[in-house]
């Protein structure tokens, strides 16, 4: 029998490091202040932040404070898709709305506060839709606890109600599709078909992310992100999980479980319009670093961003904005530069063999870093044949075998991607 031996060299991923992060913007704050809350709005020209005192507005653009208001200790903030409206929640439960054009306030909604079945709320958000303020509140009386969702209109008598939704974690696209953790169920439910949201909350609209747990001791999600492209989300538990789910398709693309000393290091995390670069504040240093769940790889880390609080990266700007006990940081910081693939050759190759091939064919190589690739067969029209189940690279060698029985004799490729992105040509069939 023939042997066909394949050559192939290969590009590899390895750590690009950026000689300087140079700050372009910082605000510090008294040491009885500090940072709570912040949100960038859709279009990424304005970032609002929420102190324990008070609200401030920072244009991206020139990259200046702009406006601040003393209402209290601020526990959310918000700004419109059309960037035309702010909105501040505090801690006495009232919410302050404003003209982002003339910043003159518009409303104070004390509603909430005076409502006295509402004993506090977490988070005020609009909804992108119609800019109704969906409002996050709860009720706690000895043993009973209860969450609630209420839409409040532009129409102050109008309050639409959705029962049992975890408050601290509604957080919308800016399309109107909300995430909403379940609690012990340990699910992100898809919805963002208002006004009947209660009826919207089914199994059709789930996407499971922490799993293989005893029933009784599920991880409940602590924290979310939305990539700025809509396309995916974060999602982090209460027992240090990971995953990252595919919001266009309804599926979940990584899960991954911390090891138990590595649980407390995921204390800030956020996600990038790629779907699989993470950017978290690790260890008790609180520094930054950059990973791709998916292939299990570290990018880089940056010792001299520390990060204490809230993280954000504006991918459009390429800015990140970073908390840091009582100041706020904004650096000038390109992800993609970070995360590229250089153009180093490795000293490997990859061997496909036996070719032709009735039964089996076998990939051998060598890698220097570890991380998961999908295959599938294709025939010369560039038709998918079969998909193989996902297989994971180690450093050092590495062989795998794929099945070609069953398929007519002749020409095929055997094409890789992920870790691996390559297209190998094999022959099935014949002596």
């Amino acid at each position: 029998m023939k042997q066909l031996i394949v050559l192939i060299t290969v590009l590899v991923l390895s750590p690009l490091i950026l000689h300087s992060q140079e700050i372009v913007f910082q605000k510090e704050y008294n040491h009885n202040e500090r940072v709570q809350c912040q949100k960038v709005s859709s279009n990424s020209n304005f970032l609002a932040v929420g102190t324990t005192s008070r609200i401030d507005l920072i244009d991206l653009n020139t990259l200046e404070s702009i406006f601040e208001a003393n209402i209290g200790d601020v526990i959310s903030v918000d700004i419109t898709v059309d960037e035309l409206r702010l909105l501040a929640l505090t801690k006495e439960k009232i919410i302050y709305e404003w003209d982002l054009n003339s910043k003159q306030l518009i409303r104070q909604i004390d509603y909430f506060k005076n409502k006295d079945s509402i004993t506090g709320i977490k988070k005020a958000i609009y909804y992108p839709i119609d800019n109704r303020i969906c409002v996050g509140a709860y009720y706690e009386n000895l043993n009973i606890n209860k969450t609630f969702l209420y839409l409040y209109s532009n129409n102050e008598n109008v309050i639409e109600t959705g029962y049992n939704i975890p408050s601290e974690l509604i957080e919308f696209t800016s399309d109107g599709t909300y995430f909403v953790d379940p609690g012990i169920l340990s699910v992100i439910t898809l919805a963002g078909r208002f006004p009947n949201l209660a009826n919207d909350l089914n199994q059709n609209d789930i996407i499971e992310t922490f799993k293989d747990y005893d029933p009784f001791d599920k991880p409940r999600a602590i924290s979310m992100d939305i990539s700025s492209n809509n396309k995916y989300a974060l999602v982090t538990s209460n027992h240090g999980d990971i995953s990252v789910l595919d919001l266009q398709n309804h599926s979940l693309l990584t899960n991954k479980e911390i090891s138990t000393e590595n649980k407390l290091n995921f204390n800030v995390t956020c996600l990038d319009n790629t779907g699989n670069v993470l950017l978290s504040s690790t260890g008790f240093e609180q520094y930054l670093s950059i990973s791709d769940l998916r292939t299990n790889s570290k990018f880089q880390e940056f010792k001299n961003i520390q990060i204490s609080g809230i993280l954000n990266y504006i991918e459009s700007r390429d800015i990140l904005i970073v908390n840091h006990f009582y100041d706020l940081y904004l650096y000038s910081f390109d992800l993609d530069a970070i995360t590229s693939i250089q153009d180093e050759e490795q000293n490997s190759t990859f061997n496909i063999y036996p070719s032709p091939s009735n039964e089996m064919v076998n990939l051998q190589f060598e890698s220097n870093i570890s991380g998961n690739f999908n295959s599938k067969l294709l025939n010369l029209t560039g038709a998918i044949i079969k998909e193989y189940q996902i297989n994971y690279v180690q450093i050092g060698n590495n062989q795998f075998t794929f099945s070609t029985s069953n398929f007519p004799p002749g020409e095929y490729f055997l094409v890789t991607e992920g870790i691996i992105n390559e297209s190998f040509p094999i022959v099935i069939g014949g002596e």
